[in-house]
């Protein structure tokens, strides 16, 4: 007879399946390609913000990037290049991490 504390049962694999989404779950969107850019995805907010800043300041004005969050659907900045600098927008959770920083760095 087979009863389920039998050692002939089966092994069950108990590890959960890893996803690289949930690894890496901040995404940067290019809003006028419609596409996510490549190799841009992080699990640290702050460096998803640097890197999208970084390629706004490269670009020409008008480009804009967006910064979300693909397990929540959380969208978390937007940065557009303009004439003489970077005009960006950020949730409220961004600018209570971003004030955090800087009084960290004082």
């Amino acid at each position: 007879m087979n009863s389920p504390n039998s050692s002939s049962s089966k092994i069950v694999n108990l590890k959960p399946k890893i996803d690289k989404d949930t690894l890496r779950p901040i995404r940067i969107w290019i809003p006028a390609e419609r596409i996510n850019m490549k190799w841009a995805n992080y699990s640290n907010e702050i460096k998803a913000h640097m890197r999208a800043l970084i390629e706004v300041d490269q670009s020409k004005p008008g480009t804009s990037l967006e910064i979300y969050n693909i397990s929540t659907g959380q969208h978390l900045a937007t940065y557009t290049a303009v004439v003489g600098g970077i005009k960006s927008w950020h949730s409220d959770k961004m600018r209570f991490l971003l004030r955090a920083e800087r009084r960290s760095k004082k």
